[in-house]
């Protein structure tokens, strides 16, 4: 689980719990937030603790599921976390991200969900792709 907020000043709080990690994507540069805690019912007494970066007008703060970074091709290569980065850096949109993965596997049937949800900061105010 991955939960995220946005505020109007580009302050972005999230707290990411066992989920695939994060890319924030600015001015074309990808960094992984090493921030990361144990799965939600994991261990009975677990503290979740969130972590926050400042984000400016075009950043990009994209999730996948693991069907992304786990999607295979025929030689059964997983798509894997540099792949996806690559693909982040490289195109401005989700459907750069989907065709990076679709090309990648040639074909290959998906064996779980490829899902991609993405924050984009203006000064407008934010918007979330899915």
């Amino acid at each position: 689980m991955l939960l995220a907020r946005l505020r109007k000043d580009g302050e972005l709080e999230y707290v990411n719990c066992g989920h695939v990690q994060p890319l924030l994507v600015c001015a074309g540069e990808v960094i992984r937030p090493p921030h990361g805690n144990v799965p939600v019912g994991l261990l009975p007494d677990a503290t979740f603790e969130s972590a926050s970066c400042q984000m400016k007008s075009g950043d990009r703060f994209i999730l996948v599921t693991d069907g992304v970074t786990e999607a295979e091709n025929p030689k059964g290569e997983f798509f894997e976390d540099s792949r996806l980065e690559a693909a982040a850096a490289k195109s401005p949109t989700l459907e750069g991200i989907f065709t990076a993965v679709q090309d990648f596997c040639a074909g290959n049937p998906l064996s779980d969900d490829c899902t991609v949800v993405e924050l984009v900061y203006s000064d407008a105010g934010a918007e979330a792709r899915v």
